[in-house]
């Protein structure tokens, strides 16, 4: 499956790809961060940072994942905030509709404090039951990266139920 991203124009994009300076360390040249809020959202910001890492040298990339429930510690918060302010492009998978967490917001506030010295992109990739499902953590996520100064990509489908789901649901 190819991930097809919708941009969503709060400014002009520029390409992380191309930034460099002085600023950049020299043991990382490019860091990824996901954020994931479950098990399929792990598995797809994990394919998507995949593909990212392909068009850089491996060496050259970081990459850091954080599962949303460890939010609820403040320390590991902060480390989640610290990372992500550090990040070229930070990737978070969730699904859509459900309001956002005390502990997302928690982390938002803390991230947006932080300046960065570059470019960065934030990408979100939703998951929906269907199609009237109101889009709340798009909207939110869009407005963090407007106040973040950030870059934003929105990639949002419905998830359709497999034969083996569907298979177990009849049986119940």
């Amino acid at each position: 499956m190819k991930l097809r991203f919708r941009a969503v124009p709060n400014r002009r994009f520029r390409s992380v790809f191309a930034e460099s300076g002085p600023e950049m360390t020299s043991t990382c040249a490019f860091k990824i961060i996901q954020v994931f809020s479950d098990r399929p959202g792990g598995k797809l910001a994990n394919k998507a940072a995949r593909n990212l890492k392909g068009a850089v040298e491996p060496s050259e990339c970081f990459q850091t994942s954080w599962n949303t429930e460890l939010f609820r510690s403040p320390k590991l918060r902060l480390q989640a905030a610290r990372e992500a302010a550090e990040a070229d492009i930070v990737i978070v998978a969730a699904e859509e509709g459900a309001p956002v967490s005390l502990e997302v917001r928690q982390w938002l506030d803390l991230w947006v404090r932080r300046k960065r010295r570059r470019r960065a992109t934030l990408v979100a990739l939703l998951r929906r039951a269907n199609d009237s499902v109101w889009q709340v953590m798009e909207a939110t996520l869009h407005a963090f990266a407007i106040a973040a100064e950030m870059d934003f990509f929105c990639h949002s489908r419905v998830e359709t139920k497999n034969r083996r789901s569907i298979g177990k649901e009849v049986l119940r």
